[in-house]
């Protein structure tokens, strides 16, 4: 072999990259070249979606015939109703429902129903009929009952809940609500020793939940947090946050386990490693981050998943028994509610679809 022959093989090739990775590893410049790498991977690959996932989009179509957002309630206690008498298996809802919805005519009804309380007997004889009257009032104004109630009949709804990241300084404001235990991972596996700070989840200080009239009949809460990247991309998802000595998982991680019929105490963080859901081993990055295969649209635009209006499905258009047995998510894609985001497949796409 002459002597610059050995430049022309392979191998030595291969050690110059390496030798390169070395010298940037650590570096922006080089981790840029890895974020790029890894959004021409997704958009070179192809990979078919799961039927077993379904979405039901609140778009323009479903605004301009239900009206404007946020809707009354009862309308998504409707739909919730609709997927549960079609024995959808998991309904994840990404809509936020942290604060009560009072109707303004509520407020009166409940005064006016204290008056009556007040009335002689004698009176409320006089006018009969006006007690039956003001409970039905009362009932469809309540709106918040009525999700809560559809909710708990259903027993299938995943509700979001979300962080601000960050490193505690303190202790919390408040005790988190005892709904928000029952969906919190209690069983870790230290593989790499406590002092290895690096290795625990994603850090939090603040948490906006749903309303406990709400978070008490669902089947879980996960939160909807993502990591975004310097270049404004996301590419990661935490599937566990930790919120001071409790660890939750994301939202996906706690659909895909009620998916599975499985509960939070079916979760394992492996620390370092990665989760284990079941018989199922999802390996991460050592914060128990992983990194997201996104689906790419068609070249006419339709999404990856079947993606159906609010609207078509509450109206009757599309039967419901078409979500039977399906992972259902519900969540905006009209424009102006909600920011989207900048994913390696597209450049806005709806966070429900995230």
């Amino acid at each position: 072999m002459g002597k610059l022959s050995i430049w022309k093989t392979d191998w030595l090739l291969a050690i110059v990259i390496v030798l390169l990775a070395l010298l940037f590893s650590g570096s922006e410049l080089f981790e840029s070249v890895e974020r790029q790498a890894y959004d021409m991977g997704l958009r070179a690959t192809g990979r078919t979606a799961s039927d077993r996932v379904a979405v039901i989009a609140i778009d323009e179509q479903s605004i301009g015939n239900i009206g404007r957002f946020p809707w009354s309630r009862d309308v998504h206690a409707k739909m919730i109703d609709l997927l549960s008498q079609a024995k959808a298996k998991v309904v994840g809802y990404t809509v936020f429902f942290s604060e009560p919805q009072v109707d303004p005519g509520l407020k009166y009804i409940n005064k006016l129903i204290e008056a009556y309380q007040g009335v002689p007997d004698t009176a409320k004889e006089q006018i009969g009929g006006l007690e039956a009257l003001l409970v039905e009032a009362e009932e469809v104004l309540n709106t918040d009952r009525k999700l809560a109630g559809a909710t708990e009949k259903a027993g299938t709804v995943v509700l979001p809940m979300v962080f601000a990241l960050g490193d505690p300084r303190g202790n919390p404001d408040a005790a988190l609500p005892e709904f928000a235990g029952r969906s919190a991972i209690t069983s870790i596996q230290d593989n790499v020793g406590a002092a290895a700070d690096n290795v625990y989840p994603t850090p939090a200080v603040q948490v906006v939940m749903p309303l406990e009239a709400l978070g008490n009949p669902a089947a879980a809460v996960g939160h909807l947090n993502g990591v975004l990247d310097p270049d404004g991309g996301y590419r990661q998802e935490p599937l566990v946050v930790r919120y001071y000595d409790s660890y939750f998982p994301s939202m996906s991680l706690a659909i895909a386990a009620r998916s599975l019929n499985l509960a939070a105490k079916d979760i394992r963080m492996e620390l370092g490693e990665g989760v284990v859901l079941g018989n199922l081993r999802i390996r991460t990055d050592p914060g128990l981050r992983m990194h997201s295969y996104y689906y790419k649209s068609s070249p006419d635009g339709r999404s990856a998943f079947a993606v159906d209006s609010f609207f078509d499905v509450i109206s009757g258009k599309i039967p419901a028994d078409k979500y039977r047995d399906k992972i259902v998510l519900i969540g905006a894609t009209a424009a102006g509610l909600g920011a989207t985001h900048v994913t390696p497949v597209d450049t806005a796409m709806p966070p429900v679809l995230v």
